[in-house]
């Protein structure tokens, strides 16, 4: 009798021609167009017919998922990236996510969502020219890195979007969750590889002030120039002495900058952290092993103490073409001794 009188809804962001008319409904409960009103979290009945591919999308709002019927959905971070199956699944913000039943089978579910409700809502996987005109992004010698973000700095931002990349959230949380740094403007903080700025931005918008940048392309350091959440950026080598001061800065952050580098090159980001600083640094799956035993053995040296690591790896770019499945990253936070 209830599931009759619910009102139910094709969500206009899956409106065809994303995906059929009907294919999947909504109805909302709690929230801000269900029948109780609430700003701060969000309660929907969703349904998905058989034999439907809910396309990769990301969003700024949190989401769980609690399966009611219909166990065997495929719920994943990228197409043949299937998580394992269970009743909940949990996507923080920016998360890429999929979902896919099979010929005989549609899925129930409960779905909760709170943070930043009114955000943004995106598709990945709707650039094709992306994927094979920058693929060869994880297939770079060192030397070649400059060149190639020189070159594709102009379309860098959408192709982090078609990829889900979600890693500027995912860290910003990190460092404050996880490295216990509490947003102000009396952190003084050092973004290396900065690229275009989205970390950067991120890290902003959640309340820091004092962030530097470094990076080896000019051109993404211009763009990162104009979106004004650094106070100064400057072009640098990572694998060679940094032009900041020693001992100045409390945070350093790096996301998957490691890919290009060498494990030498910490000598020179530990330099410039103040004792007691926090280095939040993200390693894509690749290079896990060759700089484990570095950092292994700064700690045995009494250098800095890990202090947390990532319990599961996240992705990193999901849906990049060279990739097996999902690019999988973890996060190492040290605290320098």
């Amino acid at each position: 009798m209830s599931w009759d009188k619910l009102t139910w809804k094709q969500p206009s962001r899956f409106s065809p021609p994303v995906m059929e008319d009907g294919s999947i409904k909504e109805a909302c409960l709690i929230g801000p167009d269900g029948p109780l009103k609430c700003n701060d979290i969000q309660v929907s009945i969703i349904c998905v017919d058989a034999n439907t591919k809910v396309p990769r999308h990301s969003e700024d709002a949190i989401e769980l998922l609690h399966i009611l019927e219909g166990n065997e959905i495929s719920i994943g971070f990228a197409v043949d990236d299937w998580l394992v199956k269970a009743k909940y699944h949990y996507f923080p913000p920016t998360f890429p996510k999929v979902m896919k039943t099979d010929e005989n089978t549609h899925f129930v579910a409960i779905s909760v969502k709170t943070g930043t409700l009114g955000g943004r809502f995106w598709l990945n996987d709707t650039d094709k020219d992306m994927d094979f005109k920058y693929q060869d992004i994880a297939k770079l010698e060192r030397e070649e890195v400059e060149d190639y973000y020189d070159m594709v700095a102009k379309d860098y931002s959408r192709a982090m979007v078609n990829w889900g990349y979600c890693m500027p959230e995912i860290l910003s949380n990190a460092v404050i969750i996880n490295g216990g740094i509490n947003p102000s403007s009396n952190v003084k903080i050092i973004d290396l590889g900065c690229g275009d700025g989205a970390v950067g931005e991120a890290l902003q918008k959640k309340g820091f002030k004092d962030i530097a940048g470094a990076d080896i392309s000019q051109s993404m350091i211009d763009i990162a120039v104009d979106k004004g959440c650094y106070n100064i950026i400057k072009k640098a080598d990572l694998l060679k002495p940094l032009p900041f001061e020693d001992n100045h800065f409390d945070l350093l952050v790096t996301a998957g900058v490691t890919t290009y580098l060498e494990p030498s090159a910490l000598k020179f980001w530990i330099r410039i952290m103040k004792p007691g600083g926090i280095l939040c640094i993200v390693h894509k799956t690749a290079v896990w092993p060759k700089w484990q035993d570095q950092q292994d053995k700064l700690v045995a040296d009494k250098v800095w103490e890990q202090t947390w690591l990532s319990e599961d790896p996240v992705p990193y770019l999901p849906s990049l073409p060279t990739a097996t499945g999902s690019d999988r990253a973890k996060i190492y936070i040290y605290r320098k001794l």
